[in-house]
């Protein structure tokens, strides 16, 4: 009966040992599902495999698995028609200043177009490229292992998941509070492997970048905006010969807006203190019938701003059409950095192997209003010329703080990135904003295949290749995604997947021993990934 009292037993003490990060579970049994496609394919969102044939897509592009797709994914067929005012810059539109006349380039500038086919929810990645010839970016597809993998010396790879507000096109999701997982196989080199007349030492500090999401680029068109904020020069010098007169076009989208008129938005109203007035282009009462509305194109007014001010009947008063062309500076001003807090996330590995992270995040307290965030787990996490699975969970943690500048008005939720290689759990970062992927503050047609970046293998270029209309002109400005995540991976790719949910140790696990098993020869797969058995001696294919 003394064994039955309930004071008459022992107590265990448990300490945790805070020296190393550790994940547990307490459980009384494993999960009820035996099949790895279920286990660990559950919410597999997007997953690019170099050693399938179907992940190569044309001209070196990556592509992923169509039967892994995010099911809240859609994509009713997209043309981007003004795809040649920013793709110019990162190699979607391609061509040689040395042999192209101006004209031909006026044709890219104004008249390239992409077409995202309606229904496929892939993500396609690009081999970045550039068109001023200022840096290299080799990669190509060698044999490691048995395995065809890309191998990456300066060159990574560069998509877009999301267009516009997104109902029309988005793969993967902008918003991360719901818990997302990230996985990468790759294999690190040694830098001094890389080709001095490489892009990936144009910035030494951000060497070993092989994952980025983000807007790709600031927005190119702040040079002809009013702004107070002050950007570093190249230094560059500049060619003797240009094209300066194409600066004086005004070159418009095909929705009409000038690439050298910010904030400006379209009101549909039927308020009749702006439709009417007494001009001979306004209509009168004479003129109104039920239910008329006009368009009116102007400067997006601080709400602060009073319309009836701007727009009246009277003698110096504007109208619904001269209001179009009212240039309030104050009203026109522009803020490059405002676009980019939250908006650039990075993941790399150094070269004393430490895998981290390096964030964008607005800063307050800082002189330049923003700051870099970033934290590295220990020394030699990750090897040189070993294969290594690096995963990195992203889960929410509450925090009581005043958020406001930190995380915008209104944001108080928070993420911890935990970063686990081999498995093994090496770096929790402190509690950071989630990140805000998001459109520019500017028209769509004027950012097409900008914000909502991925890159694979490398950061971003920024705006180190941008091309004005004066188009053979090199970059005169240094501006943060450049100086910050202007880097790539020395090493090889084999694989990537992003979860839309978040993934627990056990099956992070899971996942990393398949990983390996399929590095070894141990899986066997058709054309399309899918797994013919575990354990099982057979064919690797190869291509």
């Amino acid at each position: 009966m003394q064994n039955t009292i309930f004071h008459n037993r022992k107590i265990l003490a448990t300490m945790l040992d805070m020296r190393e990060y550790w994940d547990f579970r307490i459980a009384l049994s494993r999960y009820d599902i035996d099949q790895w496609r279920n286990r660990f394919g559950v919410c597999l969102s997007a997953f690019v495999d170099t050693t399938i044939p179907s992940c190569h897509g044309y001209d070196g592009e990556l592509v992923s698995l169509p039967q892994y797709t995010w099911d809240k994914g859609v994509n009713k067929g997209v043309l981007l028609e003004n795809i040649g005012f920013t793709g110019i810059d990162n190699g979607i539109i391609r061509f040689d200043r040395e042999t192209t006349s101006n004209d031909e380039f006026l044709d890219l500038f104004t008249k390239s177009s992409v077409k995202l086919e309606e229904g496929d929810l892939t993500l396609k990645l690009h081999p970045v490229t550039g068109n001023t010839g200022l840096y290299s970016y080799p990669n190509e597809m060698v044999v490691v292992d048995d395995m065809t993998v890309a191998e990456l010396k300066g060159g990574f790879f560069q998509g877009i998941f999301k267009h516009g507000d997104g109902c029309d096109y988005s793969i993967l999701p902008s918003d991360f509070t719901d818990g997302v997982c990230l996985e990468f196989a790759l294999m690190p080199k040694r830098f001094d492997d890389i080709p001095d007349d490489s892009y990936y030492n144009l910035h030494p500090e951000n060497h070993g970048i092989f994952f980025y999401m983000g807007t790709r680029a600031e927005n190119k068109w702040w040079k002809y905006y009013n702004t107070d904020e002050k950007f570093e020069e190249t230094g560059i010098v500049q060619p003797e010969h240009t094209y300066p007169e194409n600066e004086n076009i005004d070159f418009v989208t095909t929705d009409g807006n000038s690439l050298k008129e910010t904030n400006i938005i379209d009101i549909e109203t039927d308020n009749g203190f702006l439709m009417f007035d007494h001009t001979k282009d306004g209509i009168t009462a004479k003129d109104y019938e039920e239910g008329m509305t006009v368009s009116i194109r102007m400067p997006d007014i601080n709400p602060s701003e009073n319309y009836f001010q701007i727009v009246h009947h009277g003698k110096g008063g504007y109208d619904a059409n001269t209001v179009q062309d009212l240039e309030k500076e104050e009203l026109l001003r522009y803020s490059v950095m405002k676009d980019l807090y939250g908006n650039a996330l990075a993941f790399m590995v150094t070269e004393s192997g430490m895998v981290g992270y390096r964030y964008l995040v607005r800063d307050c307290d800082n002189k330049d209003g923003y700051s870099i965030k970033s934290e590295f787990s220990d020394d030699g996490v990750v090897k040189h010329d070993e294969w290594s699975v690096i995963t990195v969970r992203v889960v929410p943690v509450y925090i009581v703080a005043d958020s406001v500048c930190y995380t915008g008005e209104g944001r108080k939720e928070f993420m911890n990135l935990l970063f686990y290689v081999n498995g093994k759990l090496e770096l929790v970062s402190k509690p950071l904003p989630y990140p805000d992927f998001r459109l520019l503050d500017d028209p769509v047609d004027k950012q097409e295949g900008v914000p909502f970046n991925i890159s694979l293998g490398g950061g971003t270029q920024g705006l180190s290749e941008v091309i004005y209309p004066d188009w053979l002109k090199y970059p005169e400005y240094i501006l943060p995604l450049e100086k910050h995540f202007g880097g790539s991976f020395s090493g090889y790719i084999k694989s990537f997947k992003f979860f839309t949910c978040d993934k627990d140790y056990e099956i992070i696990r899971e996942s990393v021993g398949y990983e390996f098993a399929d590095i070894r020869g141990e899986i066997c797969r058709d054309g399309f990934g899918d797994i013919y058995g575990v354990g099982k001696p057979c064919n690797i294919i190869n291509f």
